[in-house]
């Protein structure tokens, strides 16, 4: 098996297809959370992958679904992700397999000989300018019809090659593997599987080489695109192992939304995930309840909720609030407000909060800290429209936050109940880090470097227009000591009106970006 880092599995990245495989025995919940996706995708994304043969389902318990990694899947997890290759590299691949076939085959110092090369994959299916992970082969491999003694003189000259103290059962394929050892020299983009698999996977195939062992000469064949079939056996054996034969249908039902869900306290999206799944797959409300601690109204808000809301992909640009309004329900009466704090390279806080138009009552709020464990307050009515903002917002970061170099950032917007999703019109991240140097030196020319006894900072806003201010701290606050203007930091202004300038147009009006430098005082007596 070869497999390409770009190549995709049921949707999936190899990559995260073998992290989520690192544990032998998992659940759709903590499937759900190593991907990133609701445990409706997540069940989607599953079941898939059982029927493609990755993972073998695995039972339901406390109505959980639980998985199990394949054979299949093991050989995914022992195998490096390759860089893939133009499909007419394949092409030329095949045709050494075959010059390297046939010269093997002519050697007379060989108990065995190659009867069949197989092509599927890819390399056969795809189109003439499509890229390719690897080179798909089965070959069959037969011993020669020789006189016994004559068979066994041969044999044993080719096991003189063997390790010392290789065991019978090895000696007997000794040669086998020597031949296949071969043929995969002719390329590392080559992969070779035994018969068994072509049949697994039920794929299309094509011979390309055929070899009568008998006559010692090659043969005409079929080059038509066939279709592996199963032997009776082995389809009563497959009808056996139909492990999603086992699991009974999701619920397609939902509760009705309730006209007043009693206010909720410290729910956490994973819990309102398992909350989700366990009604998918019949559990009670009143378990639900008690096994999330929330109330049985409470539950039936938040799945009627999560029935009627749209489904959302998301989509970056380099505006967060352009970004994050794709989260939104386009029927609301309340406020939203939303901030995201970077304390440092990879560790970051997101607030969410909803408040009412009228009298600015909290109708709900949702925070993620450090740990990355979002948690939930409030009307259950609007968690999952809370929860997907948090998400939104925390996957914007992780385009953007490289680009913020080593400053602390916070960024915050705010949505009325009438703004509705805005255009993405700028799908690339902005470097925000150049502006640490800059900032480093504006700060510095203002604070004394003998006699400065507690950290500085400067606090850089870019709004509608450009801010500048300096902090010193005092106790454990920073407290500020003065606004510079544009023409007394003129290379920082400089440069912060040229990033402005490639923000969207609109996003300085209705987002807020403050960026902090800070310089302690040990790093001033340095």
């Amino acid at each position: 098996m070869r497999i390409s880092a770009k190549d995709t599995i049921c949707g999936l990245r190899p990559a995260k297809l073998k992290d989520l495989f690192a544990r032998n025995d998992f659940s759709t919940l903590r499937a759900a959370k190593k991907l990133g996706i609701d445990v409706r995708q997540a069940s989607e994304t599953l079941i898939a992958l059982c029927e493609a043969g990755w993972i073998c389902f695995n039972g339901t318990r406390d109505y959980i679904d639980h998985w199990m990694v394949s054979d299949r899947g093991h050989r995914l997890l022992a195998t490096p992700l390759v860089p893939r290759f133009p499909r007419e590299e394949g092409r030329r691949i095949v045709d050494e397999v075959i010059e390297m076939a046939r010269a093997i085959n002519s050697e007379p110092e060989r108990s065995r000989r190659i009867k069949e090369i197989r092509l599927f994959g890819s390399v056969l299916t795809g189109s003439y300018d499509e890229t390719v992970g690897d080179v798909d082969m089965v070959v069959l491999v037969e011993r020669r019809v020789l006189p016994s003694d004559v068979f066994k003189e041969l044999e044993h000259a080719e096991c003189k090659e063997a390790p010392v103290g290789m065991d019978y059962v090895d000696q007997l394929f000794w040669s086998r593997k020597q031949i296949l050892r071969r043929l995969k020299k002719v390329s590392r983009k080559l992969s070779l599987h035994d018969e068994d698999d072509l049949r697994a996977l039920n794929a299309p195939y094509q011979m390309v080489y055929a070899y009568d062992v008998e006559k010692e000469r090659e043969v005409p064949f079929d080059t038509a695109v066939k279709e592996a079939e199963f032997s009776t056996d082995t389809a009563e054996t497959a009808s056996d192992f139909n492990w999603l034969a086992k699991r009974h249908g999701d619920r397609i039902d939902f509760p009705e939304m309730p006209a007043k869900a009693p206010r909720e306290a410290y729910v956490s999206a994973s819990a309102l995930q398992q909350a989700l799944h366990m009604w998918l797959r019949g559990a009670p409300i009143e378990l639900i309840a008690k096994t999330v601690g929330m109330s049985k109204s409470g539950v039936s808000a938040y799945l009627a909720s999560c029935h009627s809301r749209r489904p959302v992909d998301f989509k970056f640009d380099s505006s967060f609030r352009a970004t994050v309004s794709q989260a939104l329900e386009p029927q609301r009466d309340y406020w939203i407000g939303v901030k995201l704090d970077v304390l440092a390279p990879r560790q970051v806080m997101i607030e969410v909060n909803a408040k009412r138009s009228d009298n600015r009552s909290i109708v709900g709020n949702a925070r993620l800290g450090v740990n990355h464990d979002i948690v939930c307050e409030g009307d259950s009515r609007i968690f999952p429209t809370l929860v997907k903002i948090v998400d939104f917002a925390l996957r914007w970061y992780r385009h953007m936050g490289k680009h913020f170099g080593e400053l602390r950032c916070m960024v915050s917007t705010a949505f009325s109940p009438e703004d509705k999703p805005e255009s993405l019109v700028a799908p690339w991240p902005i470097e925000f880090g150049i502006l640490e140097p800059s900032m480093d030196e504006a700060l510095r020319k203002r604070v004394s470097v003998a006699t400065m006894a507690s950290p500085a900072m400067l606090e850089l806003t870019m709004t509608e227009r450009i801010q500048i201010k300096q902090y010193e701290e005092r106790g454990s606050h920073f407290f500020k000591t003065r606004s510079i203007l544009g023409r007394e930091a003129r290379k920082l202004a400089s440069l912060a009106h040229t990033i402005a300038a490639k923000r969207r147009p609109m996003a300085g009006l209705d987002e807020t970006l403050r960026f902090y430098h800070y310089i302690e005082p040990a790093r001033q007596a340095s």
